[in-house]
């Protein structure tokens, strides 16, 4: 499988470290990593290849459904939860899938 060095070259992902505005996520289980577009912002230092193939995942459907189609997916994600976990959503479920499958293999 394609490592995410390879990966992030190939999305032409940027990516922004020690963006404390992040922290406004952390009531809702975020607040590690944000994706917007092709930029990956990150609260602190402490990258890890998991947490980055999961923020790849995002690039992936921002390239697939453009920016109004991802917010919109996301945003209905959002309301279709309705409390459960967000590795549920219709848009999260991947990107925690390929994280695990990154942490599986780290051991």
């Amino acid at each position: 499988p394609e490592d995410f060095w390879t990966k992030m070259a190939k999305d032409s992902a940027r990516f922004y470290l020690n963006q404390r505005w992040l922290l406004v996520f952390r009531p809702f289980g975020g607040g590690a990593g944000f994706t917007f577009g092709n930029r990956i912002f990150f609260y602190d230092k402490a990258l890890t290849p998991a947490l980055l193939e999961h923020e790849l995942v995002h690039i992936d459907q921002y390239k697939r459904y453009g920016v109004f189609g991802f917010l919109v997916r996301y945003l209905w994600g959002l309301i279709m939860l309705r409390g459960r976990s967000i590795d549920l959503h219709i848009l999260e479920k991947p990107a925690y899938e390929a994280q695990r499958k990154v942490e599986a293999r780290s051991g």
